[in-house]
């Protein structure tokens, strides 16, 4: 699932924390690590919590240093959570990072940043 949380996945997430001390320090672990973080569930007991990731493409890494060595500034902007996206972000060397942005605001983000007299352009990966 992309984005952040709605207000029920919150609620559930909350539980989740809650009831699952010792397991991977509340789900906080494979987030650090760049994944996001499941919880399963079996009878409103954490039965387990897994990370999921998407895999960076191996031209990636190039490709950003290329922009980098063209005095291109680069900013991740994600609907992912924080946490997860400064993780990938450190794999791949970007200093900027826009977490938990819905798809809906992304828009007013780059209006944001061309404003600011920036000119922008944007790689989406859905």
């Amino acid at each position: 699932m992309a984005g952040p949380p709605a207000p029920w996945q919150r609620a559930f997430c909350g539980l989740a924390r809650s009831r699952c001390r010792g397991h991977s320090r509340n789900g906080r672990r494979p987030a650090r690590y760049g994944e996001t973080v499941v919880f399963l569930v079996d009878d409103r007991r954490v039965a387990g919590i897994i990370g999921v990731a998407d895999p960076i493409k191996s031209s990636t890494p190039e490709a950003l240093q290329s922009l980098a060595t063209e005095g291109i500034r680069v900013v991740m902007l994600t609907g992912d959570n924080l946490i997860t996206a400064q993780a990938v972000a450190k794999k791949l060397g970007i200093a900027e990072v826009r977490a938990d942005v819905l798809p809906q605001e992304k828009g007013a983000v780059v209006k944001a940043l061309r404003a600011e007299g920036r000119a922008v352009a944007m790689r989406a990966t859905e």
